[in-house]
């Protein structure tokens, strides 16, 4: 969703993942040793989100962004050294963005393009009979209709009430339907 929190549960997972890859390996070994490694591992890991690695992304060694990135930190005041991570980081999540938006756009057009949609028949004007449900026993099972197109499943009555074929009396709605006008 658009106020999720993905991309942390994205990072926090690949740092637990770090995490219990060498505890796993190495069961005596104490983790607090180990902790700067998986940081660093994790700092070289590709993340799915943006296609580059953090440690990339926030020291600027991407040939592409240079001029972005391009700063000494030890000569820069740690004001102007913060407002230019700030313009960092706005650009990058913009980037971010669109290439998430680009991505959500790519799979919901693919997944429009595998649904199919049923063709309309137009049907010469029919009478169908739908099935009423709610009803007491002193008033009609089935009600008359008349049928005006076909949808597959669906079809459409002349009032522009749309009734699926379980709700029509099915037999004489394809007697009436099979005649030749």
């Amino acid at each position: 969703s658009s106020t999720g929190n993905s991309y942390v549960e994205r990072v926090h997972s690949t740092l637990i993942e770090h995490f219990r890859i060498p505890k796993e390996q190495d069961k005596t070994a104490r983790m607090i040793v180990k902790y700067p490694l998986i940081v660093l591992t994790y700092n070289d890991t590709i993340h799915s989100s943006t296609n580059f690695k953090p440690r990339d992304l926030v020291f600027g060694h991407i040939q592409s962004n240079f001029e972005l990135f391009g700063r000494t930190p030890l000569v820069e005041l740690k004001t102007s050294y913060i407002e230019n991570q700030k313009q960092i980081m706005s650009k990058l999540y913009t980037d971010i963005k669109t290439k998430e938006i680009q991505r959500k756009s790519q799979v919901i057009e693919k997944l429009k393009s595998k649904i199919k949609y049923p063709q309309t028949t137009t049907v010469q004007t029919t009478k169908g009979y739908e099935h009423l449900k709610p009803r007491t026993k002193i008033k009609q099972k089935f009600k008359p209709v008349n049928l005006v197109s076909d949808q597959g499943q669906i079809v459409l009555a002349d009032t522009g009430k749309k009734i699926h074929k379980s709700n029509l009396k099915i037999r004489k709605y394809q007697e009436n339907q099979n005649e030749d006008p």
